[in-house]
């Protein structure tokens, strides 16, 4: 009888553990008043987590110095692209890739740009496949590419951003892949 108890407490312990258990995480994301130095009209912001709860695809406008709060899916990758926009010209984005910052920057705005498009183009019907398989891709290792990019060759923005969201999608990526186009 006290073996049935102790086994009968560790099934409702195991079941109802399960109820507690968050899918999502909520941060507060602080958009700068100023970026590059120059003073930010307002920011307008994007983010994907690969699912509709923690997804706007349709952009949000927030002023500079404004926080926005996001819902992150727990142990999966989500881009933050916020683009500011300063003397009415659209600039090239910050970003962010959740979990690995929490903090928008200049330097991740094209990881975050590349996460996103993989995120909002999929047209897979299984959605859950693709958050795993891009929580599996190394994007800490690709913002640092990204950055040694920028040092050593030239402009980031300046690639062939198709080529690399197919190369990611298909687990082909390399940084050979990051060339200038030529236009």
């Amino acid at each position: 009888m006290k073996y049935l108890k102790l086994i009968l407490y560790s099934i409702f312990f195991m079941f109802t553990s399960c109820a507690f258990v968050q899918s999502t995480v909520s941060k507060e994301i602080v958009l700068p008043a100023s970026y590059k130095g120059r003073d930010v009209d307002y920011w307008f912001v994007f983010y994907s987590g690969g699912s509709a709860e923690t997804e706007n695809t349709r952009g949000q406008t927030l002023a500079g110095g404004e926080s926005v709060n996001i819902l992150f899916p727990v142990n999966t990758v989500s881009a933050v692209v916020a683009y500011p926009v300063i003397n009415g010209k659209k600039e090239r984005p910050a970003g962010l890739i959740f979990p690995y910052s929490n903090t928008l920057k200049e330097e991740e705005g094209y990881a975050a740009y590349i996460l996103y498009r993989l995120y909002t183009q999929n047209e897979s019907p299984d959605k859950d496949g693709v958050r795993e398989f891009l929580s599996c891709f190394n994007w800490p290792h690709f913002v640092e590419v990204c950055e040694d990019f920028n040092e050593t060759k030239g402009d980031i923005w300046e690639t062939d951003t198709d080529a690399v969201v197919c190369a990611i999608a298909n687990a082909s990526f390399k940084k050979s892949i990051l060339k200038k186009k030529h236009f």
